[in-house]
């Protein structure tokens, strides 16, 4: 027996759905799909079990779907051990009801609770003076080392900061009207009137994106104690001039609670050049987190990584970010979230990608409590994170 419904949701709406009770014997399965362009597609959750399962989701766990519907899916199989079925709620709700850090179009990270990203990362650099002729002028040979193409729109809370329509570093959504970056991308010449934060954005140079937002900002609040020589506390806030509106392609990251620990694996993205060319579309990478005992090692680092910062990267090599994509947020699933640990900050050198040279970011568990100041982000964290509904 094959049983399959299809829950269509009105345009700039979504599906939440809450698995009430679930008694399915393998290889019997529930299965939840996002609902796109006329067909399944972007594989939500799956259960199946040989044991009853109750409350397998709630009001905390539900499972949220892009903006154009859900489709369930039944399997029963010829046999005779059978469950005794399962319950399902679903209610149409705003974007804004979805969790942090849960991309409605699946990322590709292989490894990481399906697919791969390949490898971005970015260095600082520095400040961007302005020449007469009034653009940024662009840092020499940067470029991202490794880089992967990401799924389009699957990073939703990435966002481009720049002037006069020219990207020079990236930032991450943490609310409707706050994004954070490194300070040493908006630090001087620049004021807030010069700049502005592009989200929703895949292509930097396909304009017509129909997810783009392009808002001005008010204020920049680049923290007290950053210190341009050595990027200690390269952080800074970016308040909007008005609010981002919620889409599939646009959401907030999850603000971190506790620490990453050393061998986490994690992902970073940006616009950054890569070997050959400047690219259009976002790029990825994953990069493990490195104890900072061997960061702070003479060979690598040494004594120039502080508290504040957190490097990323291998030993070996060959996967890094380069100057161009500053700001840009380093990333690690929990659960089913993603988290903000890092913003792209610093490397050693003018090479990327160099062996024991990891890239180093800004540590951004060490500036909750500077940023929610400013912020109040109502925002989920970890404390609220969803979790695949698979028993079997």
């Amino acid at each position: 027996m094959n049983c399959r419904w299809t829950i269509r949701a009105p345009r700039n709406k979504m599906v939440r759905i809450v698995v009430q009770f679930a008694d399915i014997r393998c290889p019997d399965a529930l299965e939840l799909f996002n609902y796109r362009d006329g067909h399944s597609a972007y594989h939500l959750a799956s259960v199946c079990g040989t044991e009853t399962t109750n409350s397998v989701s709630n009001d905390d766990t539900a499972i949220y779907t892009d903006s154009a519907g859900a489709v369930v899916t039944f399997r029963s199989f010829a046999g005779e051990k059978k469950g005794r079925g399962f319950k399902l709620s679903y209610t149409i709700v705003d974007p804004e009801e979805r969790p942090c850090g849960c991309p409605r179009i699946e990322p590709f990270v292989p490894g990481m609770s399906g697919g791969e990203a390949g490898n971005t990362m970015p260095l600082a650099p520095g400040s961007l003076p302005l020449p007469p002729g009034g653009l940024p002028v662009l840092p020499p040979n940067p470029r991202i080392v490794g880089g992967f193409e990401a799924v389009p729109f699957s990073w939703p809370w990435h966002a481009s900061v720049g002037f006069y329509d020219v990207n020079f570093c990236g930032s991450a959504i943490i609310n409707k009207r706050w994004v954070v970056t490194a300070a040493h991308c908006v630090g001087d010449p620049w004021e807030a009137s010069d700049l502005d934060v592009t989200v929703g954005i895949y292509n930097t140079s396909n304009d017509k994106e129909a997810s783009q937002q392009t808002i001005s900002l008010t204020e920049m609040i680049i923290h007290p104690n950053y210190n341009p020589d050595n990027y200690e506390n390269d952080i800074a806030l970016l308040h909007l001039a008005e609010d981002i509106r919620w889409a599939p392609e646009v959401s907030p990251v999850c603000l971190p609670t506790r620490d990453v620990a050393a061998n986490t694996m994690c992902v970073t993205t940006g616009w950054g050049k890569n070997e050959i060319t400047w690219p259009d579309t976002l790029h990825q990478v994953k990069l493990p987190i490195v104890d900072m005992t061997v960061c702070r090692q003479p060979t690598w680092h040494g004594a120039n990584i502080t508290d504040n910062m957190l490097c990323a990267g291998y030993p070996e090599g060959g996967m890094d970010t380069c100057q161009g994509d500053s700001g840009s947020p380093l990333v690690c699933k929990v659960g089913r979230n993603w988290v903000l640990y890092g913003l792209t900050s610093w490397g050693k050198g003018v090479g990327c990608g160099d062996p024991n040279s990891p890239g180093v970011y800004t540590r951004v568990t060490r500036f909750m409590d500077w940023m929610n100041k400013y912020i109040h982000c109502k925002c989920s964290t970890e404390n609220d994170l969803m979790y695949d509904l698979y028993t079997g």
